[in-house]
């Protein structure tokens, strides 16, 4: 009958509307994310992260994937990291990075960097140049991963600078570094070492890296760049 036609019409409306409207809300809504004890999981329990070190960074932020709750009912935006898969890489609203369980997190020595950024860092990342040549950079990777680690004293410097090393084995990610400038010599038991450090914020590594590679890294090889603003967002606890 027509009533019958009707209402059978009527009926499948309604379900292609609610079908429509849970893809809308699938596609618009994103991934559900929640963290707990520092462990971060999908609403449906498929996908872990967790936190990388704030050594990492993200090259550049791609769309948006969800949201991510934490246990005190705050809550922020996680986008995927260009050039990575979202099943095994996301960063956070602040910057940070997010890896999935089973993803292996590069050394700085397996990133194999073919430059570094050398940034001024505060309310913005400021690029102030971009230093290339393999001696200067396989001469700063060995003095940090073979250097003699020393105590950090928290001493005031006179300079601090963020290096952000690139590489094209590893083109999505940063390995970030804090360079350290003091305006003296720093003498520990008798020992000095010099006014240049790098420092691994997260690993808690402090290594002296002497004025031959403090030249080079600021008078050697470089391709000078303007001073341009990170487009991520900003992670001002980066560095190792």
């Amino acid at each position: 009958t027509l009533m019958k036609r009707t209402g059978l019409r009527r009926t499948a409306a309604l379900a292609l509307a609610l079908i429509l409207s849970v893809g809308t809300c699938f596609a618009g809504c994103g991934e559900k994310l929640r963290e707990t004890g520092g462990v971060i999981k999908t609403q449906d329990g498929q996908k872990t992260y967790r936190h990388a070190s704030t050594t990492y960074e993200a090259v550049e932020v791609g769309k948006k994937v969800g949201t991510l709750t934490d246990t005190g009912g705050g809550s922020g935006t996680v986008y995927a990291i260009e050039g990575l898969s979202a099943d095994e890489w996301l960063v956070t609203e602040e910057g940070y990075v997010l890896y999935a369980d089973g993803v292996h997190l590069p050394t700085l020595t397996e990133m194999k960097p073919d430059a570094v950024q050398v940034c001024a860092y505060r309310q913005s990342i400021h690029v102030l140049r971009t230093v290339t040549g393999a001696d200067i950079l396989s001469d700063a990777v060995r003095a940090y991963t073979e250097g003699e680690n020393i105590e950090y004293l928290g001493l005031e410097a006179q300079h601090s600078y963020k290096l952000r090393f690139t590489s094209a084995a590893y083109p999505a990610l940063y390995f970030s570094l804090l360079y350290i400038e003091y305006g003296e010599d720093m003498v520990l038991d008798g020992v000095n070492y010099g006014r240049y450090f790098l420092r691994g914020v997260f690993d808690g590594r402090f290594v002296a890296v002497g004025d031959g590679l403090h030249q080079l890294m600021f008078g050697g090889e470089t391709t000078e760049t303007a001073s341009e603003t990170a487009s991520q967002p900003e992670n001002s606890g980066n560095g190792g």
